[in-house]
């Protein structure tokens, strides 16, 4: 059996937008706690999977503090509640809003990656890839 179904999401995650926002367009994601580390591990064993393989995860509402990161706490947005990240090793990363849900799909190839990265960086950086981007 696939250690994916085995997976325990813990920490908190964020995803959101700004409403009419020209300074950060697109969507941010973000983590406290431990979700850093668990969406970190959720990557890797999501990048070993078979094709077609998915997992959604929860999300919370960003707090001040998650907003404070990007200097612009004060602005209205817009959250989501769900993200369905699916492995499909024929598309490298398409990200979409579908219903209300945030849909990402990565090849196995690029879950590594992103893993990688989000492993490194540790502090209050932006990474921005196809209109999504990533505060901590």
């Amino acid at each position: 059996m696939n250690e994916i179904y085995q997976y325990r999401q813990e920490g908190q995650l964020y995803l959101w937008c700004y409403v009419n926002e020209r300074n950060y367009p697109g969507y941010h994601m973000a983590w406290s706690g431990l979700g850093q580390k668990n969406f970190i591990e959720f990557l890797n064993c999501l990048a070993l999977s078979e094709s077609g393989t998915y997992r959604t995860l929860s999300l919370s509402k960003p707090t001040v503090e998650v907003l404070a990161v990007p200097n612009n706490k004060n602005s209205k947005i817009s959250y989501i509640n769900k993200l369905r990240i699916e492995i499909n090793n024929e598309c490298e990363w398409k990200f979409s809003i579908i219903e209300s849900n945030a849909h990402l799909t990565l090849s196995s190839e690029s879950a590594l990656k992103l893993a990688a990265t989000c492993e490194k960086v540790k502090s209050q950086v932006e990474l921005y890839h196809q209109e999504l981007s990533f505060w901590w």
